[in-house]
């Protein structure tokens, strides 16, 4: 029996290398003491849990030439070994997958760290808010300060970029260094931003909304206005047709684009355009030079 059956399964002994399986030899070893020992003979507990090699052991036991076909089947499905490209697959998908990570991490990096992280006074006068007291020439803004313009001051970052800010304009620079922003209270302020890398930028907070670029030349006027209101309203504050002071906000872009918006909208103002934000109004008005 054992030299009729040396060929019943492609690969032999090859069984025993893959998942756990009994070899063909192994299984033909069972045959020959199932047949000697007869009822007395305790089946192995793999056999007996494995329903692939115990229908070799019961298609060995019947003293067929060949195993079915459907047999072999499942044998190639269960026991073949890995495929090469396999191997090769998942060695790409591990290598793509650092890859991504190690774009992701650059991308980070560059918007953490780069763009303006301090501001120097190049000339004019400087003081602060809260004491008055001046603020030297040559020295790094302090963040986390509300800063008055005596004299028309101009301003370096350390990027590159600009700033001239017209004389009694409040303004303050963030807590963060990462932040790149600057918070305009009142006045009026030039904006020279060099192009930011990656997906930083540069922004401008107004009390009526915010400014978002990525380098171009702009001016923010933040200002209270007198204009005269209309209203149907009788029980309104200010009665129509009188005078009453509105905070206001203007943008003007000389080159580039900016993105400006408040709680309501958002308008993309190219350059040659001025958007007016005015207090109480949703609407962004946008007119062109």
């Amino acid at each position: 029996m054992n030299k009729r059956n040396d060929n019943l399964i492609p690969g032999g002994d090859s069984l025993s290398e893959f998942s756990g399986h009994f070899s063909l030899d192994e299984i033909k070893g069972c045959v020959a003491d199932r047949q000697l020992q007869g009822e007395r003979w305790e089946m192995p507990s793999h056999l007996a849990e494995c329903p692939l090699c115990l229908e070799v052991f019961d298609v060995v036991l019947s003293g067929a030439d060949q195993v079915p076909n459907r047999v072999i089947r499942r044998l190639l499905q269960q026991v073949r070994p890995p495929r090469k490209r396999d191997h090769f697959w998942g060695a790409f998908l591990l290598k793509a997958a650092l890859f991504l990570f190690l774009i992701g991490a650059v991308f980070f990096w560059m918007n953490r760290h780069s763009g303006p992280k301090s501001m120097l006074v190049v000339e004019g006068s400087l003081s602060f808010a809260d004491t008055t007291s001046p603020v030297p020439v040559d020295i790094k803004l302090p963040p986390n300060r509300l800063l008055t313009s005596v004299l028309p001051v101009r301003v370096r970052c350390d990027d590159g970029s600009d700033l001239a800010i017209a004389s009694h304009t409040q303004f303050e620079l963030p807590a963060n260094a990462a932040d790149a922003a600057i918070t305009l209270k009142e006045g009026e302020i030039d904006f020279s931003i060099v192009h930011q890398p990656g997906l930083r930028r540069f922004r401008v907070r107004t009390p009526l909304g915010e400014i978002i670029v990525v380098g171009t030349q702009f001016r923010v006027t933040s200002r209270y206005e007198q204009v005269t209101l209309f209203r149907n309203d009788s029980t309104a504050a200010v009665p129509a047709g009188e005078t009453t002071r509105l905070a206001t906000v203007r943008i003007h872009v000389s080159e580039g684009k900016v993105l400006v918006r408040n709680r309501y909208q958002e308008a993309a103002v190219p350059a040659g355009t001025t958007a007016l934000l005015r207090e109480n109004q949703p609407m962004i008005d946008l007119t062109r030079d």
